[in-house]
């Protein structure tokens, strides 16, 4: 499945917690995308998508953050 992954780059616990769901859905046979600024955050850079076309295609949007990370992720 592809999945939109959404988050704050500018939070250390957040990268961690992405670089971790990342592994695990990679090892789940799942492709994440982010947008360019998260995936050099958490040094995916193979998960780097345009803004525009991060949920074109997406079965599954996921929000790791707070409210705003994920009204973020309701926008797109």
């Amino acid at each position: 499945m592809r999945i939109a992954l959404f988050a704050t780059a500018n939070r250390p616990h957040a990268l961690e917690i992405v670089r971790n769901t990342v592994s695990w859905l990679d090892a789940h046979g799942h492709t994440v995308r982010m947008e360019p600024s998260l995936s050099r955050a958490t040094e995916c850079l193979q998960c780097a998508v345009p803004a525009q076309r991060l949920v074109s295609g997406a079965g599954f949007a996921l929000s790791i953050g707070g409210d705003g990370t994920m009204l973020g992720a309701v926008r797109a």
